[in-house]
């Protein structure tokens, strides 16, 4: 859109030369006007404002006058046509929402970027609203994009696969991208651009065929996520143990009550105690259901006795006023 506006900028400008050149140089033909006359003569002949002649003008200089004036309605019907073209295509709408977005982004740090706002992105979404998760969105569907502007959410009306679009939605200082378009490629060339703009960025990436997921690891992302094999699960777990999926389900989208990770690094005095030095604290009443150990293997229920470490995880369940008493007993 933007070289499109400057190309027409640029004819304008050339077709205005063009304009002041053709009627110098008739005024000196025509009416043996000097350089300075023939111009001053065009001048205010093109911008309509008249002064007078400078003296009498032939008959050929009136038609010639005539023509130049044509010529100068013809111009300024170009300018105002493509200007309204500008403005009512949504052109000029457009570079206004881009700076809006680019400049709400400028300062913000550990923000998610969401990738296209399809099923899942729009998912993902309601899930860091729930958790108060400050994130961007990139959609290049107009509809969605309004839809995401009438929320009050930054968006940019983009193609995501550009990396100065990336890089405008903040993705050095963002916490985590997450790739949720419906084309396996797509994504693919986003997980790469953005691996290699920041290699500390956590990269979720949607994947539709068996065979994308090993790529989409190779090329930088941090997991991969399959929703028709999601999906699957999730349905027979609604067989299989209906309450459980259904309790998980209802704590994922509460703010309140929620699992959380703990790096055990974080807490000095955790580092080498075993798990019973926290559940001694009944008044904090948090619960550790599982532990990541650093080779990334799970403990579900891990035992009293188990030595926590550094580079492990706690993952427990907490509200947040616990979480809070928490991190003041053992920070």
């Amino acid at each position: 859109m933007r070289k499109l506006l400057k190309s027409k900028i640029y004819l304008l400008v050339f077709l205005t030369t063009a304009a002041i050149a053709f009627g110098t140089f008739g005024y000196m033909i025509i009416e043996g006007y000097d350089f300075l006359e023939a111009l001053y003569m065009t001048i205010i002949t093109l911008s309509t404002t008249g002064f007078g002649e400078i003296r009498p003008l032939s008959e050929a200089g009136r038609l010639f006058t005539i023509l130049l004036l044509i010529l100068t309605l013809s111009i300024l019907a170009y300018s105002l046509g493509s200007l309204s073209s500008y403005l009512m295509d949504g052109d000029f709408l457009l570079q206004i929402r881009k700076r809006r977005a680019r400049n709400q982004t400028k300062h913000m740090q550990n923000h998610i970027i969401i990738c296209g706002y399809g099923r899942n992105g729009q998912k993902a979404a309601e899930m860091f609203d729930v958790h108060k998760i400050p994130y961007v969105v990139i959609e290049e569907n107009h509809e969605r994009a309004a839809l995401l502007r009438e929320k009050n959410v930054t968006v940019f009306e983009e193609n995501a696969l550009e990396d100065e679009v990336l890089k405008a939605a903040g993705i050095l200082h963002a916490k985590a991208l997450l790739s949720s378009l419906p084309n396996d490629t797509d994504n693919l060339y986003i997980v790469l651009s953005a691996r290699e703009m920041n290699k500390q960025l956590t990269i979720i990436s949607r994947a539709s065929n068996d065979g994308v997921e090993k790529k989409l690891k190779i090329a930088g992302a941090s997991s991969v996520v399959k929703p028709d094999t999601i999906g699957g699960t999730h349905m027979a777990q609604l067989v299989i143990n209906p309450d459980v999926k259904e309790f998980i389900d209802f704590v994922s989208y509460d703010a309140e009550n929620t699992f959380k990770e703990i790096e055990v690094q974080e807490y000095p005095k955790l580092c080498g105690k075993p798990l019973r030095e926290i559940r001694k604290h009944v008044e904090l009443d948090v619960s550790v259901i599982g532990l990541k150990n650093q080779d990334g293997k799970y403990l579900i229920n891990p035992s009293s006795e188990t030595l926590m470490q550094e580079g492990q995880q706690l993952i427990i369940m907490a509200t947040g006023e616990q979480l809070k008493n928490f991190k003041q007993q053992f920070a």
